[in-house]
């Protein structure tokens, strides 16, 4: 029954709007001497224009794919610049030479270091 009241009140609508709009439609198309078939005409590239929106063009899937290795890279580069600054990295083999001054502090830091870049990856 809902569904026969919504058809109902539907149809009554479009003929309202057939009703009202008529005359100006008429009106319009004397003042511009406009015909139905250019009507018809616009209708058919506005469809025509909307179904090309929705192909992408292949620049554009290029231009897409090119932004999003870049985001790629620089996350990537992101990730190695963290883990190049680990001061481990930066130390030779004479740096653990019993002289060389490495202290339990130094080691500790370096640990804590390594566990943020582990959790991080």
């Amino acid at each position: 029954m809902i569904q026969g009241h919504f058809l109902h009140n539907n149809y009554v609508q479009v003929l309202h709007i057939i009703n009202e709009y008529t005359p100006l439609l008429n009106a319009f198309k004397t003042s511009t001497s406009f015909l139905d078939e250019d009507f018809v005409r616009w209708k058919a590239e506005e469809s025509e224009f909307l179904t090309n929106l929705l192909l992408e063009s292949p620049s554009d899937a290029f231009a897409v794919a090119y932004v999003e290795e870049l985001e790629k890279l620089q996350s990537a580069e992101a990730k190695y610049g963290s883990v190049m600054s680990v001061p481990f990295l930066t130390y030779t083999p004479a740096s653990f030479m019993q002289s060389s001054g490495l202290n339990a502090a130094t080691r500790n830091s370096s640990r804590a270091i390594e566990a943020k870049l582990t959790l991080a990856l």
